[in-house]
């Protein structure tokens, strides 16, 4: 699991006592929203982190046809501030390593752990993206 370094932009408390939040957080020039429990950060501070997804059940289909083009990016659904539909390269596998440009992502996928997909570039949608305190 890769650690970022984060600059916190805004907490929104959910339960400020229970310490669960939703934090608007900076990277390069990436601005991104994730889930927190617990939250212990403040903001304008700049923590190491590290963003832990939850995701969505892809369809194989999806997961290897829907980033023919070869992007790497992570794009914020409209619909939720956690959700993220992320397109990037595979960089390793046993667990995957996942390339989306500004971030990368671990993911157990058990299909295959062939070194022949290194390079691929592949499609996932992360459910909820925590983000935890290093």
């Amino acid at each position: 699991m890769n650690g970022y370094f984060v600059k916190i932009e805004k907490i929104d408390w959910i339960d400020k006592d229970g310490k669960e939040a939703s934090i608007r957080f900076s990277f390069k020039d990436q601005i991104a929203n994730a889930y927190s429990f617990p939250c212990n950060f403040l903001v304008g501070e700049i923590v190491e982190v590290y963003l832990v997804p939850l995701y969505e059940e892809t369809s194989d289909e999806s997961f290897w046809k829907e980033n023919i083009d070869g992007i790497k990016k992570i794009d914020q659904a409209e619909d939720h501030e956690w959700r993220y539909y992320c397109y990037g390269e595979i960089k390793g596998v046993n667990p995957y390593l996942l390339n989306c440009g500004v971030f990368e992502f671990e993911m157990a996928y058990n299909k295959t752990v062939d070194s022949s997909i290194i390079g691929k570039y592949v499609y996932f949608v992360i459910a909820r993206l925590d983000i935890i305190e290093v």
